[in-house]
């Protein structure tokens, strides 16, 4: 009976799904959510289906769930419940309603999903002299990489379509431009694409002998320079002069101030998208229009910085298959999945700070590992001045790794002063300043860091809810507690996380939060991935423990809803989150906004969540063993201690009843979305608001009408097509329409919106008054006649 009762909730939970809910802002100025039901009959339908295919799955894995009992076995399916309470909260949830119909229904999907590779997981595993299906480890790092290029490629939507750049990223492209051109680097001399010769070949080479020209110039400049700052008084090493993106030369060139770090990365898929798979330009002739290999190589360096990342995780104690869920959750959330399809360095300094990590924490290095090593750790400089003190703490960190080996720590060193040598003498070959950030220093003579405003903006970076990683990567709260395993397991790992993510952060925050409206956590992209280390470590020492298992399931959905929801909608000229949900309420609305500093509401917020995450982890750093009792019992407790904790931040946030415009459905879409519930259920017999209570058609959308017709097609054999249509100011109008055909036959009334078409087929020739009835919701009854004419040959 029990099962039963699990096979009932989880038909009606599913049933449940086909219901749509939309919000929107009623006449008064005040929030409500609209309730429109199926029909019954495909309620019933959808329920019974569920049932028979839950049933069915039960029959066949009853045998191998003996051990359990069926029932406890078939226990996570009761997740199927939650979209049930999530129409109900809709419907009588009144100020509670957003919240809890974002965390009942609209996750619905994801916690159903859940329970269903739960519930058969239980049942399939095998016995214990059973030998189990194992994937070779080696294979792991291939699914990884094939998982997250499916993931980047399937969510964002807008992105993986190249329209043209935004932002910065012209400033990259072009340097590929000005070196395809044979140009060198200054951009007075670049020509629009447009201007040169179609299918002109690349004239790259050039570029490169101009660079050597210039670095064999630059050397004796500089003993030059150095002997003049020791006897002329008045030498000024400075003397460039700029503002905005670009600056005036010692030598009076026009150059840029982003770097070519990364340009030289896509250099090649760019020489293969400019010369042969582009046919047009854009962004005013200077660009081509398809770059589809500089997008293949971002998503390449995304997948192998994934890899690196796994790598660091079974470092960390994870297996092969946990460190490549781990690597995938880090680099699939918010912002790295979004930045991969995005030509900023933020992707390539991903991949070589972990890159580096990985080949220095090896435990059989070799002169290659080391020295590419140390390569990757310099190269991040040479894609930003940003990365300036994290290639420093790589350096401090190789030196430390390898210093049981001087061959090997040498080696590391050398390959690190190799980019960090190119970037210094690409600044002192434009200014005249041998350091990293000379051309920045030369922009209006300022600088760009700001370190009065480090304190805020590092915690903003943390918790702003539009611009923090933890509002759009919750995950990230279970790195805190994980530091302490890992320190366990290795504590040179714990140090370079911590200071990696440390030093970029407070150097980010320095600069700025907003990345000038770019996607939210952009300047510290590189390091984000690098929390799920620690976190790995906690799921190793912790798996046993329900609270934890719950937290870490509950977190990821968390955390790959809002990166989803985020690519699926982002566009580029707009970097804050914009989700379309149901409730208009989004994760984002627990933590305050800090744009304006911390207020009493901001502090009181942060307060109780740095409380509660301190009791999370003084809980499971307790060293005692598991809770006594059945599995499924600690499961329940652990259940409802974690829904408790959600409910004292929700409502110490206040966050129950907010809405955001942002997590809204669009005005344009509201009205579409109910009338289109509407006709598939054919009624209002489920229509319902949480503020008024029961609804009737009319109260769904205005429903006026501006234009009436019909229209008929005749075709062979006497049978003639016919079409209603009925439009208004709003857009498609909708009711039930009703045909009389002018021979005695009247059609069934059927739900339309817009446009409807019937079919009908005449005994015998001649002429035929044919009328249609349009009857509205609330409103009264419109007609539309039309005089066919039907002959014996379909004329």
């Amino acid at each position: 009976m029990p099962a039963a009762g699990v096979l009932a909730v989880a038909g009606l939970g599913v049933a449940a799904l086909r219901t749509t809910i939309v919000g929107r802002v009623a006449a008064d100025g005040a929030y409500e959510l609209v309730v429109v039901g199926a029909s019954l009959r495909d309620m019933a339908l959808t329920a019974a289906a569920t049932i028979a295919v839950a049933a069915l799955a039960s029959v066949l894995l009853a045998r191998r769930a003996a051990d359990r009992g069926l029932p406890v076995s078939l226990a996570p399916l009761l997740v199927f419940a939650l979209p049930i309470g999530g129409v109900a909260a809709a419907m009588w949830g009144r100020s509670l309603a957003p919240a809890l119909v974002h965390w009942l229904w609209e996750l619905a999907p994801w916690w159903l999903a859940i329970g269903c590779a739960v519930t058969a997981g239980r049942a399939l595993s095998p016995a214990p002299a059973a030998q189990p299906f194992r994937v070779r480890s080696a294979a792991w790092p291939f699914l990884l990489a094939a998982a997250l290029v499916c993931w980047i490629l399937a969510t964002n939507t807008n992105l993986r379509g190249w329209a043209e750049p935004h932002g910065d990223e012209p400033q990259y492209l072009r340097h590929d431009e000005l070196w395809y051109q044979g140009k060198g680097e200054d951009i007075s001399q670049v020509s629009v694409v447009t201007d040169l010769p179609r299918g002109m070949a690349p004239r790259v080479p050039h570029s490169a002998a101009l660079g050597v020209r210039a670095l064999v110039h630059d050397v004796w400049s500089l003993v030059w320079d150095v002997k003049a700052s020791l006897t002329e008084p008045g030498f000024v090493w400075l003397r460039a002069q700029g503002s905005g993106g670009g600056f005036i030369t010692r030598e009076g060139r026009t150059y840029q101030s982003h770097q070519p770090g990364l340009s030289l990365l896509i250099l090649p898929g760019y020489t293969v998208d400019r010369w042969l798979l582009s046919s047009g330009t854009v962004y005013r002739g200077q660009f081509p229009d398809r770059l589809l290999t500089v997008q293949a190589t971002l998503v390449a360096m995304a997948a192998l910085g994934a890899i690196a990342i796994g790598a660091l995780c079974r470092r960390a104690g994870a297996g092969a298959a946990l460190a490549a869920l781990l690597a995938f959750l880090g680099c699939a959330a918010l912002p790295a999945s979004s930045m991969a399809l995005q030509a900023y360095p933020e992707t390539a300094a991903g991949l070589a700070i972990a890159a580096a990590l990985a080949l220095s924490t090896r435990d059989r290095g070799s002169t290659r590992s080391a020295l590419v090593g140390g390569l990757l750790a310099g190269y991040p400089l040479l894609l930003h001045v940003r990365f300036l003190a994290v290639v420093v703490v790589l350096l401090g960190f190789g030196a430390w790794a390898l210093r049981r080996s001087r061959r090997l720590t040498l080696l590391f060193a050398l390959g690190w002063f190799v980019p960090v040598l190119a970037q210094t003498w690409y600044a002192y070959h434009a200014s005249g300043l041998p350091w990293p950030s000379a051309f920045y220093n030369a922009s209006d003579g300022g600088t760009w860091i700001d370190p009065a405003a480090i304190p805020l903006n590092f915690l903003r970076y943390a918790a702003d809810r539009n611009w923090g990683a933890l509002p759009h990567a919750p995950l990230l709260l279970l790195a805190l507690p994980g530091l302490l395993p890992l320190w366990r397991a290795r504590r040179d790992l714990a140090v370079a996380v911590v200071l990696l993510a440390g030093v970029l952060t407070a150097t980010s925050a320095a600069h700025a939060v907003s990345a000038a409206g770019g996607t939210p956590g952009r300047f510290i992209t590189a390091v984000l991935p690098l929390l799920v280390i620690p976190i790995a470590a906690a799921v190793r020492e912790w798996h046993a423990r329900p609270v934890f298992r719950l937290l870490f399931l509950g977190l990821s959905v968390l955390t790959l809803d809002q990166a989803w929801n985020y690519n699926r909608s982002h566009v580029k000229e707009l970097g804050m989150m914009v989700a379309e949900g149901a409730s208009g309420w989004r994760v984002n609305l627990l933590f305050p906004d800090l744009a304006e500093g911390i207020t009493s509401q901001a502090a009181l917020t942060l307060l109780v969540m740095a409380a509660l995450v301190t009791l999370l982890a003084a809980t499971l750093w307790r060293r005692s063993r598991v809770s006594e009792g059945p599995a499924h019992a600690r499961d329940g407790v652990a259940a409802v201690s974690l829904t408790a904790c959600l409910v004292l931040l929700t409502t110490t946030a206040g966050a129950w009843d907010l809405s955001h415009p942002r997590y809204r459905v669009r005005d344009g879409n509201i009205r579409t979305r109910l009338v289109s519930a509407y006709v598939r259920a054919e009624t209002c017999a489920l229509c319902w608001s949480s503020r008024r209570g029961p609804l009737g058609g009319a109260d769904l959308a205005s429903n006026t009408v501006s234009d009436i017709g019909v229209r008929a097609e005749t075709g062979r054999s006497r049978r003639v097509r016919f079409a209603l249509t009925a439009i208004g100011p709003e857009g498609p109008s909708f009711g039930a329409a009703r045909f009389d055909f002018g021979d005695g036959e009247v059609s069934a009334p059927r739900v339309f919106a817009g446009e409807i078409r019937v079919a009908h087929r005449y005994g015998r020739a001649g002429e035929y008054d044919v009328k249609a009835w349009f009857d509205r919701p609330g409103a009264p009854r419109l007609m539309a006649a039309s005089l066919v004419r039907v002959d014996d040959d379909g004329r």
